[in-house]
């Protein structure tokens, strides 16, 4: 699928016309995850619940793993 390329020309202020595009590219791609949203991912973790889910943090209430002496070369 191919969609009409998107408009980058100069038409104001850089910030503006940085602002501008960067939200038009938001919404073509909004639009192709509409279209098959099974097609699409994230590659890295978004959401708490998906850094908890993937064991890079504890889940809120839990207490975090924390080295114990022993794993960080101290006595144990």
């Amino acid at each position: 699928m191919a969609n009409p390329p998107i408009d980058t020309s100069r038409q104001g202020k850089f910030r503006a016309d940085v602002a501008r595009v960067t939200q038009l590219l938001a919404y073509e791609l909004e639009g192709l995850i509409r279209l098959a949203p099974e097609q699409w991912h994230l590659l890295q973790p978004n959401w708490p619940s998906d850094r908890v889910a993937a064991g890079l943090e504890a889940a809120p209430g839990e207490a975090a793993d924390e080295p114990t002496a022993a794993a960080d070369g101290g006595p144990s």
